[in-house]
């Protein structure tokens, strides 16, 4: 059966290799695209779309995400990254997987989505080791070699323990990336965690096959980083105007993507990726070069080849904007396909997953008792205590160590008289019962109490 044709007309489409709009006609056939021609082209016997003047850009590319983060399931997130222009991801799942292991991981890949979806393969389960955490699974060589039949993995997930990269004796996560290396036929990427690692210890990193990082990143990091060879996931937390002064001064754009990391609920329902370019733009990287970060860059990076770029042979993967300074999408072609038009597309729900009954009831953890919070001193004659505290930093999830004193009153020690919080944590597998404490500061400014449950 011959492939259904579409002539869109009157747009201003995106020059990838150029970083500009110009006047052209784009010819869809089925879900690719067969050419892009001059502004008057005929193409006879085809029927037209009119793109009334809009910007088309290709689809936008996240190659370092998490679903987990946005609290929905793939089915759910495809709809709204979808409206938002991103047509294609690279996520690692391993906050499910850190839960119920392979069983997660499959779970997720088994879903149809409209959006493409492609797998790393998840790292950091658990992010340490079972030696110092108790997670809900633990990563094996046999869980990658399995994942790496499948097409759709392209990358290992961020690798953040040093410690086990660096050991002069073999290790998982060493074994993890000499399995992945050893693919013939495929690059499989190493994807880095990397925060503040500088010197020496990024010389090692990189050496030992980890040629990315997505984490906070500095002007000083950024040449660094850049001058060994490292390709660069930019967040929204590391676009600030120093970074954006350093990338345009060094152009440094060939050696960076645009990624969202992790999108949370209240802000996927305003942007994803588009957001960030948005934001990219407004710190005064030039709008074609936040164009390229989010749509080419990080494609030719884990060889998604298809995608990335308005070309002949490429998926038909499409974004219109009447206002292109918003970068609000008004329309979206995914395969060739009308999947978004804001003036007609009401978002439906996707519907319950197919996820296993036990997946829905997956909190094994005993109740918190009040006697938890009561912070006990070895010995209970001291008057005072000098304790370790977590500092949060403003904008950045890094915390500082700062030590301070406490006064004692009968062996409990007083932290709920400081501007300190208690932070508890709670083994939640029912594998040991565990609970950790730890004094945090810059967290709550009134009293009050919080929870949640992660990984």
């Amino acid at each position: 059966m011959e492939e259904e044709s579409l002539l869109i007309v009157n747009a201003q489409v995106f020059l990838t290799y150029r970083q500009c709009f110009a006047p052209r006609s784009i010819l869809l056939r089925g879900e690719r695209i067969a050419a892009v021609l001059p502004a008057d082209a005929r193409v006879p016997g085809v029927r037209k779309f009119d793109a009334e003047g809009m910007y088309v850009i290709p689809g936008l590319v996240d190659v370092h995400m998490h679903i987990e983060s946005s609290m929905t399931h793939p089915r759910e997130f495809s709809r709204w990254a979808l409206r938002y222009g991103t047509t294609a991801v690279v996520a690692d799942a391993h906050e499910i997987v850190n839960v119920f292991g392979m069983e997660g991981q499959k779970a997720f890949m088994a879903q149809d989505t409209d959006l493409d979806i492609f797998w790393a393969i998840p790292s950091s389960v658990p992010s340490t080791s079972m030696k110092l955490e108790t997670s809900g699974a633990e990563m094996t060589l046999r869980d990658v070699r399995e994942m790496l039949k499948s097409r759709q993995v392209v990358s290992l997930g961020e690798v953040m323990n040093k410690k086990d990269l660096f050991s002069p004796q073999e290790t998982q996560i060493q074994k993890f990336i000499a399995l992945c290396r050893r693919q013939r036929g495929r690059d499989i990427r190493i994807e880095g965690h990397c925060p503040k690692i500088s010197g020496e210890e990024l010389n090692a990193f990189i050496a030992a096959g980890v040629d990315a990082d997505h984490t906070l990143q500095t002007p000083e990091s950024l040449l660094e980083k850049s001058d060994l060879g490292m390709f660069l996931e930019l967040q929204d937390k590391s676009l600030t105007r120093q970074n954006i002064r350093t990338i345009r001064k060094y152009s440094l754009y060939e050696n960076i993507a645009l990624v969202t990391d992790d999108v949370v609920p209240d802000r996927l329902t305003q942007g994803q990726l588009n957001a960030v370019v948005r934001h990219a733009v407004e710190l005064g990287m030039p709008l074609g070069k936040a164009i390229y970060c989010a749509t080419f860059t990080g494609a030719r990076r884990m060889h998604l080849d298809e995608r990335g770029m308005i070309a002949p042979g490429r998926i038909a993967d499409l974004v219109f904007f009447r206002q292109i300074r918003t970068f609000v999408p008004d329309l979206v072609f995914k395969s060739g396909r009308k999947v978004y038009d804001s003036r007609k597309t009401r978002l439906k729900p996707a519907g319950k997953p197919q996820f296993p009954a036990s997946f829905y009831h997956s909190i094994h953890c005993r109740l918190a008792e009040k006697s938890d919070f009561v912070l006990h001193t070895s010995n209970p004659k001291a008057r005072r205590v000098t304790v370790n505290v977590l500092v949060e930093q403003p904008g950045s999830t890094a915390t500082a160590c700062e030590q301070r004193t406490l006064p004692v009153k009968d062996g409990i020690i007083q932290w709920e008289d400081s501007d300190l919080c208690l932070t508890a944590v709670y083994e939640r597998h029912g594998r040991n019962g565990n609970v950790a404490f730890g004094l945090l500061a810059n967290a709550f400014t009134e009293k009050g109490a919080a929870s949640a449950s992660w990984s």
